[in-house]
């Protein structure tokens, strides 16, 4: 008996949790160890006589369940935010601006074109 039912349980962990969070990170670090290590998924299943395979299945079977169980208490990476995306968020301020100066003073109805034209048409003889 050795630690290879650990090993196989930290293999397991650390690669589903990478594909769990879902940051590059560590869906980077998922793919280099699965590279690195990725021949242990075949050692889950009974190969050779003699050599026991049921610490190297039930330490991958716990190691995605810790994976599950632990997904919440790992706090996420801050989401970067790029000068193109504060740019999309003031257009949409300035849209609604546009949206709510272009509103009736009576209410009207704002889905129907129709009703903005007779307002404005309003608007324009009272002026």
């Amino acid at each position: 008996i050795g630690a290879s039912g650990l090993t196989h349980g930290m293999m397991f962990f650390i690669f589903t949790t990478g594909i769990l969070r879902g940051d590059r990170f560590s869906i980077a670090l998922s793919m280099i160890v699965f590279f690195l290590f990725g021949g242990m998924v075949w050692t889950i299943f009974p190969q050779e006589p003699g050599i026991s395979y049921e610490s190297h299945f039930f330490g991958a079977v716990c190691g995605v369940l810790a994976a599950f169980l632990f997904r919440d208490r790992d706090p996420r990476p801050a989401e970067k935010k790029y000068s193109w995306e504060d740019e999309d968020d003031e257009d949409a301020d300035e849209h609604e601006a546009a949206q709510d100066e272009t509103t009736p003073p009576d209410g009207g109805d704002r889905k129907s074109p129709s009703a903005r034209l007779t307002i404005r048409a309003r608007l324009v003889q009272h002026a």
